[in-house]
């Protein structure tokens, strides 16, 4: 028998699930929805039932949670079902936050956890030596593009344990909790959380684990690109002006680096380089 509509509880709000071809004209097709589905069992039997109307070769238990509600999303993104809120048009829906790591999530909730490029930002230590320097630099005629100053530390916990998990180097259950942040590491199901972790790994460009704490955290390090031509004639904290030549990089030129650390911001050198950073201490 085809359930032409299936009813499902999600995030205290009952949902009507249908293929009906009435109600498919005015229906909700948003496929994050389902998500709220994972760890409720009722939930996912009514989804299982509904999955298997439309995949009839299917059975009813191996297939994994997050492989159901990958397909039926997928039958909602195609229209072939709709979702129908219990007086969704006698009042406000309120648009669904994804709650599950990955793509959706990170899509909704990135932005509140941004890094700034602000030199104002940086600790009441290292700010005046940036903007001593900086003020030098530009004063001799360099062009300074600041890329990054402070890091956000939910930002940075986000992408340290997304590395983890995706890596194997903790299970999704064991993430500590993170005050200001709300999201669920444990799809119910390992691979698929890891596949999730990945996702995020990928939109934040990680080519390496991030630190939960460092330098950009703390706002003791900026990172900056510093290019000139010809001859750069800078002052140093004393005020004598050195003469700056080739390479025209501020990441490669040893006696930029000098003139940085009489400001007290010394240039990090290490292998293989990090042209851009410099910091407090060197770190």
């Amino acid at each position: 028998m085809l359930h032409q509509r299936v009813h499902i509880r999600l995030g205290g709000r009952r949902w009507r699930l249908s293929a009906n071809p009435e109600d498919r004209f005015d229906g909700f097709h948003d496929a994050g929805l389902l998500e709220l589905a994972m760890g409720d069992q009722t939930a996912m039997e009514a989804l299982r039932r509904l999955h298997h109307d439309h995949h009839p070769g299917a059975t009813m238990a191996p297939i994994p949670d997050d492989e159901v509600i990958r397909q039926v999303g997928g039958l909602l993104q195609t229209g072939r079902i709709c979702m129908i809120a219990d007086g969704q048009f006698d009042s406000y829906v309120a648009p669904f936050e994804p709650r599950y790591s990955g793509s959706a999530w990170w899509h909704a909730h990135e932005g509140k956890y941004p890094n700034s490029t602000s030199i104002d930002d940086l600790s009441d230590l290292f700010r005046p030596r940036v903007r001593a320097f900086v003020d030098a630099l530009e004063e001799a005629g360099a062009m300074v593009q600041v890329e990054a100053t402070r890091r956000d530390k939910i930002r940075a916990f986000l992408m340290h344990y997304a590395w983890l998990v995706a890596h194997g180097g903790i299970l999704p259950k064991k993430v500590p909790k993170r005050d200001g942040l709300s999201i669920i590491w444990d799809h119910g199901n390992l691979k698929a959380s890891k596949k999730a972790a990945m996702e995020m790994v990928k939109l934040f460009e990680m080519a390496h684990i991030a630190a939960l704490s460092s330098n950009h955290i703390a706002g003791n390090a900026i990172d900056m690109s510093i290019t000139w031509s010809g001859t750069l004639e800078v002052k140093n904290a004393k005020g004598k002006v050195v003469k700056v030549k080739a390479p025209r990089n501020g990441g490669k030129n040893t006696t930029l680096h000098a003139v940085g650390a009489s400001y007290k911001v010394y240039k990090l050198v290490k292998d293989p380089p990090d042209d851009p950073h410099w910091s407090h201490n060197g770190g």
